[in-house]
């Protein structure tokens, strides 16, 4: 467990290099978290009581600050790290991975992990099922769509193999967050005809076969189906640095 002065050190380190990175610098340090909350989350700078859980944070150094400058319902979660980290502020970094952690977050936020992970689309899937009704997500990652990529080509650091499994371009990433599984109405009322040995080669209209009532019920299952397993809240992409030429 590190002590406050080592993650306020920590912290200064990685967002202001040069900076003296004694205990002194808490003030500083917190005047750093702020700012990169009023960059990455704006909206929620005046509201902090949401649940905010951060996935693949390594150490929480970030879900840290965000409690010493007044968030109290924050959560880390990263598969990889050695064991469960509590800090001494209570911050709370648990070894597990996304899909076992319970709903409903207000914020779930990627902080370059979201290139790290094997399947995007389940990954976004598994946020969607645990925002709140006005949750969003923020990911930030390195975009293939930027002047670093145009301009260093296959010298870009960020290509970083082989840990990185994906670098997005922002229409992929557009492409994922419209995902939908598309189940329509007319499908599973097939499906389900089918099931029961109804044959369709007679060419009969389905709205012959079922009453309105059916017909929307099986509507309205697909446009619940959608919203369970389609990216359909609110994505956030940013790309330190690094943005479209």
């Amino acid at each position: 467990m590190w002590s406050t002065s080592q993650m306020l050190a920590e912290w200064t380190t990685l967002h202001a290099p040069g900076i003296p990175t004694s205990a002194t610098n808490a003030t500083f340090a917190r005047t750093l978290a702020d700012r990169a909350v009023s960059r990455y989350l704006p909206e929620i700078t005046s509201k902090r009581d949401l649940r905010i859980l951060d996935v693949g944070c390594g150490d929480g150094g970030f879900i840290y600050m965000l409690r010493e400058i007044g968030f109290t319902n924050v959560l880390g979660v990263d598969l990889y790290i050695a064991s469960e980290i509590e800090h001494d502020n209570g911050v709370k970094v648990r070894k597990e991975a996304l899909d076992v952690i319970e709903p409903s977050w207000d914020v779930i936020m990627l902080h370059h992990a979201f290139e790290h992970m094997s399947d995007p689309l389940q990954t976004l899937q598994a946020i969607v099922q645990r925002l709140s009704p006005n949750g969003f997500c923020l990911i930030r990652i390195p975009i293939a769509s930027s002047y670093a990529w145009q301009h260093y080509g296959t010298n870009w650091a960020q290509l970083d193999c082989p840990r990185h499994f994906f670098l997005h371009s922002l229409q992929s990433l557009e492409r994922l967050a419209n995902t939908l599984y598309d189940s329509t109405g007319t499908g599973l009322a097939l499906s389900e005809l089918y099931r029961q040995d109804v044959s369709m080669a007679e060419g009969i209209p389905l709205n012959q076969r079922l009453s309105p009532d059916e017909i929307r019920a099986f509507s309205e299952q697909a446009d619940q189906l959608n919203r369970e397993n389609g990216v359909t809240r609110q994505l956030s992409a940013w790309s330190e640095g690094e943005h479209p030429g």
